[in-house]
């Protein structure tokens, strides 16, 4: 039996990127069906995901009560993006800064941690689970003190022609008892704020893999939803670059200091030049070929660079000596050549096969 809600949104705004829009009663079931359950991948057996619905209800008939919000981020990116983008476990402590994250259990369609998270200024550990219920929805809990926090969160791909567009609708419910439901409009603050810093770090990693698309890469997991434990493997190398464009002419002579850098700019790809304590020049990928970061910014340790998402080290593909006398030509990966005359190396696509 349904008994239909009040609804009103009081609050809207829209800034930047994501939106929110919020003070939504939840709708109320007096019966809930049975979660449909099936057989999972794991050890354990048959596994049961309740949506977030499911959840709300049967806390509600034990005495909670509970009132929502919704916010939303839409952007040139493809549903596998946003998908990869809310699986995708190393990179919680690499990109994001407002908790710590300790996972306890990765299995494909689930992950439970322990957060050290910053609400308002301070501390306070809690921990969280994370799943894909059955109704294909990424749902979240936790509790803290007397409040429960169920998140459900919908990747909605909208038509586009030519470009990769999609929307993602999160919406928070807060439940408490009926005593403390006055605090919602500042647990519903502190909430929002923390979702725009969150956006404010994932965004810039989708719109990364949307441009990466519109120049022609792709993903060898599109087509398919990502699993939680397979993006713990940092060695598999997800993107699939487009054959080269056209050849150019790097100048070594830039590379003065220690850690400095020319690109070799062929779209959103190329090559990376980095001058190395000892003198010679080494050649890098502008793109990590793991997940698609871009590492024209990324930090040289010894000689590898620090992929900025996942902390993944990536060797150079060439080593080339900086000397008015050089004259080499060298095989850069797969898909350039690299032919150095005196200080200048002329970046040319290798020839297929």
């Amino acid at each position: 039996k349904l008994v239909p809600a009040s609804v009103s949104c009081k609050d809207r705004f829209q800034s930047g990127r994501y939106e929110y829009s919020g003070d939504r009663s939840s709708t109320r079931l007096e019966c809930s069906a049975s979660p449909r359950q099936h057989y999972g991948s794991g050890r354990g057996g048959m596994n049961s995901f309740r949506t977030a619905e499911d959840i709300v209800r049967g806390l509600e008939r034990h005495g909670l009560r509970f009132r929502s919000f919704k916010v939303a981020s839409e952007g040139q990116w493809s549903s596998e993006d946003a998908d990869w983008n809310y699986k995708d476990v190393p990179h919680l402590n690499q990109v994001h800064t407002m908790a710590r994250t300790v996972p306890a259990a990765v299995g494909d369609e689930f992950i439970a941690t322990v957060n050290v998270q910053r609400f308002a200024g301070f501390a306070a550990p809690i921990s969280l689970a994370n799943y894909v219920a059955r109704d294909g929805s990424q749902v979240y809990f936790t509790t803290i003190l007397w409040f429960v926090l169920v998140v459900k969160t919908v990747i909605i791909p909208i038509d586009s022609i030519g470009s990769h567009t999609t929307r993602v609708e999160t919406t928070y419910q807060i439940g408490s008892p009926a005593a403390l439901r006055w605090l919602f409009p500042l647990l519903r603050r502190v909430l929002a704020s923390n979702y725009r810093v969150l956006m404010s770090e994932d965004l810039p990693m989708r719109e990364q893999r949307g441009r990466l698309r519109s120049a022609g890469y792709n993903f060898a997991s599109d087509g398919r939803q990502r699993t939680f434990s397979e993006t713990v493997d940092l060695q598999r190398q997800n993107v699939l670059p487009p054959p080269p464009g056209g050849r150019g002419k790097v100048s070594l002579s830039g590379l003065v200091s220690d850690g400095d850098s020319v690109l070799f700019e062929d779209g959103p790809g190329g090559l990376r030049f980095v001058r190395a304590k000892d003198g010679r020049a080494l050649v890098y990928d502008r793109v990590c070929l793991h997940e698609g970061a871009c590492l024209d910014e990324a930090r040289l340790a010894g000689e590898s660079l620090v992929c900025p998402w996942h902390a993944r080290r990536i060797q150079p593909l060439a080593v080339l000596p900086i000397a008015p006398d050089s004259d080499l030509q060298v095989q850069c990966g797969s898909r350039y050549l690299l032919t150095v005359r005196g200080e200048d190396c002329t970046v040319s696509p290798c020839e297929p096969l």
